[in-house]
């Protein structure tokens, strides 16, 4: 079993990338440390399990697809609480996240880069830690928290605490970082054109009905996605369990 890092040490380590996050929050320079951290954070993807867990269970591809899901779930629900949050004004970076699409090293550190960097600190290292010494819950809320305060503005950090909890949960019931990077990388893919949705189904809808759809339809692909992934590891824990363990020969 891997020796789990202490709580201490790794809210010292999110401290370190808060601190990166807002010195070099301007430029390039962010995507390219992320894209530097992805590296790390492949490696432990590589690895794919927490401590304790099973590291020869294979990756299951429907949990990857449920964790997908409940990550462009996440981004119609953190769009409308975005909006609710500035009094029912549009976002103001629809236009401009569209245009970051453009840039490859944009994409590649705000879509992919920083996700697995993020999951890697803030569930891999953080919540594991967390979890050793305190109920889930606690140190899921408490690892959640952390991520929301590194995005440093109340409206992004309200959804981001959620989407803390939404991975805590897929890390805690697979014991695989690998599904809540998914779902990480999913929400910041489909964040622009879930803002672009919403924008659309206002014009077309009042107010109130284009958030309330936009929300339910959120919600309901986050649960499905969620639920997806338990009923998926809960069949493979009852198959692990029904199968034979192999006996050693017995010696003549």
């Amino acid at each position: 079993m891997k020796k789990p890092i202490r709580p201490l040490l790794a809210t010292l380590l999110a401290l370190a990338y808060l601190f990166l996050s807002v010195t070099i929050l301007v430029g390039d320079w962010l995507y390219l440390i992320s894209l530097i951290g992805a590296i790390v954070g492949l490696i432990f993807l590589r690895r794919g399990t927490v401590h304790g867990a099973d590291e020869k269970k294979p990756v299951s591809p429907l949990q990857c697809f449920f964790s997908l899901l409940v990550g462009v779930g996440h981004s119609l629900c953190a769009v409308t609480i975005v909006y609710l949050l500035l009094l029912f004004q549009p976002p103001a970076f629809d236009e401009q996240a569209v245009e970051m699409l453009s840039t490859p090293l944009v994409v590649l550190g705000i879509a992919v880069a920083a996700p697995i960097l993020e999951e890697y600190i803030f569930r891999g290292i953080l919540l594991e830690s967390y979890r050793r010494r305190m109920p889930f819950w606690l140190a899921a809320g408490l690892s959640a928290l952390a991520f929301a305060v590194i995005h440093l503005n109340w409206q992004q950090g309200t959804h981001a605490f959620l989407l803390g909890i939404w991975t805590a949960l897929l890390l805690w019931r697979t014991g695989r970082i690998l599904y809540p990077a998914l779902a990480h990388i999913a929400n910041n893919c489909c964040s622009a054109f879930s803002s672009l949705a919403l924008t659309a189904l206002s014009q077309m809808l009042p107010v109130g009905a284009a958030l309330t759809l936009c929300m339910v339809c959120g919600l309901a692909l986050v649960a499905i996605g969620l639920a997806g992934v338990f009923r998926v590891e809960k069949r493979r824990a009852k198959l692990a369990a029904e199968s034979p363990v192999p006996q050693p020969p017995e010696s003549v």
